[in-house]
């Protein structure tokens, strides 16, 4: 697995809360990051191994009562600073640009505040490119002559787009007001 593969680094972060098993890790897959990133079961006991191999992580074996054995994994200093570079990345911009900030910003308490909101200023910045790009789409749909039913469907996506990228905007400012407000101890 390549460390540009994002979920080696969703994986990375979710044991950055704490020492627990591929199954927990599964369980925050779908409890926390998998509302926002796709992470595939399959790959979490392969990337823990890699962590291990890389040694970003290092394991216990643990029996609780009844229950079979089960490995804890652990990320170790290096694994720490292995995702602290990964998150204080710039954030690539493209389709699945909003998941990666998603991400990055579940992981967010790892790095400076100040990281964090540079990245939603990016993206804010990227948004509102996109914004006026779609308006020009729809002034050019807006001038066509000819209104029929397709042109009809084709605005209706455009308004998708228009109102989808103006509440990118608001969460963003709303955000960085809440993060500058956990700053400020309020």
């Amino acid at each position: 697995m390549s460390k540009t593969n994002t979920s080696y680094y969703a994986i990375l972060g979710i044991l950055g809360f704490g020492p627990m098993s591929g199954y927990s890790i599964k369980m925050w897959v779908e409890e926390g990051v998998g509302y926002f990133w796709d992470i595939d079961y399959k790959q979490i006991y392969p990337t823990l191994k890699k962590f291990l191999d890389e040694e970003l992580a290092t394991f216990k074996i643990e029996k609780t009562g009844n229950r079979p054995e089960s490995k804890i994994y652990t990320l170790t200093d290096k694994g720490f600073a292995e995702l602290k570079n990964w998150l204080i990345k710039p954030i690539p911009p493209g389709k699945k640009s909003r998941n990666e900030l998603m991400l990055k910003l579940f992981f967010g308490h790892h790095i400076p505040l100040r990281v964090n909101l540079a990245h939603l200023q990016r993206f804010k910045e990227t948004t509102l490119a996109s914004i006026k790009a779609i308006r020009e789409i729809k002034d050019c749909l807006e001038k066509e002559e000819i209104k029929d039913a397709s042109w009809h469907y084709r605005l209706t996506t455009v308004m998708n787009g228009e109102l989808i990228h103006q509440a990118s905007i608001d969460w963003c400012n709303k955000a960085a007001e809440h993060l500058l407000k956990l700053e400020n101890g309020k």
